[in-house]
């Protein structure tokens, strides 16, 4: 190359860019690795400013498939660069669309996540200049994606939602049809607005079953088996299982990988801990086979998201079962691939939270100490959606240090404990009789003789979930 651009340079400019021309169309049919950014840069020195943005956009999309974040970001505005140099048309908005798309995917990797939005935004508007359905729906989508990966906007988020629903309808795609009913219900779910939530959900699966499309069954379903889960509502669940068994086989592995982790979770709130261990190794076991190439425009399907949120069941999961000798050495492998992921950052205190309640299940000499060290300045963000555990909130890891320490304030945030778990109980059950157990068992401990009211609500609550599961023997 270093050759090749010392004899251009020799040359006139109009032979120089003619040639620049003709190297760009031979490494068009070539299959070497790297050819969509060497097409760019000839394209761009020939003056054929069209022909380099696509290039570039090929490049970034390249890149984006390796999680190569720099090179996508780079490679995204040197497209932009080049279309820079064009009249304004439709097509140069739908280039313009599709590399800020890209320069937002680009953002998300890095965490940035102004600019991973700024980018979304600008995609849509160029996508609405261009006139393109498509274009706009995948803008939609990136958008939709930037919106929810940070504290999310929930009324952005049904905005968004609803307009890709409309241009769904317009390009009558039924599997983004489905989607749309599937982020809608995602997005209720998040915000514990479950009267919305449940009958969206239901919706989509219906409406994925007909459709007869494995990867549409399997994706409503995930989401559907979570929220009955979370509620304990399991009227028709032994159905949804039957779809995800039925079509788990038929679709690429990050959806099987994540419909195995809804399923250990349903299995670990049910206290079939061998049920979910089997759920758990098949994840692992996914991960392990599965390809490395992250879908750019799927990035919730990525490996890091499902090792994590594997991680984080597989500690709920030791703790339930007592093992916590296991589930601490896990914690010497697990955090360092958590401090090299930038965007695991919004997980990491709610991995702590999981590493206090092992210590304190355990309870050997020093234990205590360590999980109030863990805990000063202590915040964890309560995230129900995602399958995260009450028993790590941060009021209750308080409490149960302050019973096991048998501390002065032990009383009052054993109170304060109790009252946080009875209004999550009102929004929601899930995980809230283990959690009160816990509490209960910690304050026990202490010997301060005010244990009985977890001790009698957890019961109380376990009584009822078994009771809603009642038909749910035979899964």
């Amino acid at each position: 190359d270093l050759l090749e651009e010392s004899a251009l340079h020799l040359l006139p400019p109009n032979r120089r860019a003619r040639l620049h021309a003709e190297f760009a169309r031979v490494l068009l049919d070539s299959p070497k690795r790297g050819r969509s950014i060497r097409c760019a840069v000839h394209f761009e020195a020939a003056g054929m400013f069209a022909e380099a943005a696509a290039a570039y956009l090929q490049a970034a999309r390249d890149s984006a498939e390796q999680q190569a974040a720099h090179d996508t970001l780079e490679r995204s505005n040197s497209g932009l660069r080049a279309l820079a140099e064009l009249a304004d048309a439709p097509a140069v908005h739908v280039l313009a669309s599709q590399l800020h798309q890209m320069r937002s995917f680009a953002y998300r990797l890095l965490w940035q996540l102004p600019e991973c939005m700024n980018a979304a935004e600008e995609s849509l508007a160029h996508a609405k200049a261009g006139g393109d359905l498509r274009c706009r729906a995948n803008a939609l989508i990136v958008l939709r994606s930037a919106n929810n990966v940070g504290s999310m906007d929930r009324d952005r988020a049904l905005r968004v939602v609803r307009e890709l629903a409309e241009t769904a309808e317009q390009l009558g795609d039924n599997a983004l049809v489905v989607q749309t009913l599937v982020d809608e219900g995602h997005t209720y779910r998040i915000s514990c607005e479950f009267a919305e939530a449940e009958p969206c959900l239901r919706r989509a699966f219906d409406v994925a079953t007909r459709s007869q499309r494995p990867e549409l069954i399997v994706k409503a379903a995930i989401q559907l088996v979570s929220l009955q889960t979370t509620l304990w509502h399991f009227d028709g669940t032994t159905e949804v299982i039957a779809a995800i068994r039925a079509n788990d086989p038929l679709v690429d592995w990050p959806f099987r990988a994540h419909a195995s982790l809804a399923l250990a979770m349903l299995f670990t709130e049910l206290e079939r801990y061998g049920d979910a261990d089997a759920q758990l190794q098949v994840v692992r076991g996914t991960l392990e086979a599965g390809t490395q190439k992250r879908l750019p425009m799927l990035p919730n399907v990525s490996r890091p998201e499902i090792a994590i949120r594997h991680d984080y069941f597989r500690a709920v999961l030791d703790a339930r079962r007592g093992d916590f000798d296991a589930g601490l050495a896990r914690f010497a492998l697990y955090l360092p691939m958590y401090e090299s992921l930038l965007h695991e950052a919004r997980y990491r205190e709610l991995f702590e939270g999981a590493r206090i309640d092992l210590l304190l299940g355990r309870n050997a000499k020093g234990d205590a100490a360590q999980a109030a060290e863990l805990l000063a300045g202590f915040a964890c963000r309560w995230d129900p959606e995602t399958g995260f555990e009450p028993c790590h909130a941060t009021p209750v890891l308080r409490a149960r240090v302050a019973c096991t320490a048998e501390s002065g304030d032990a009383r009052a945030l054993f109170e304060q404990a109790i009252g946080f778990l009875e209004a999550e109980t009102a929004r929601y059950p899930y995980g809230i009789d283990a959690a009160y157990a816990l509490l209960a068992a910690s304050a026990a401990s202490a010997a301060t003789g005010f244990s009985e009211r977890a001790r009698s609500a957890a019961a109380r609550l376990r009584d009822q979930k078994f009771t809603a599961a009642r038909d749910l023997v035979s899964i």
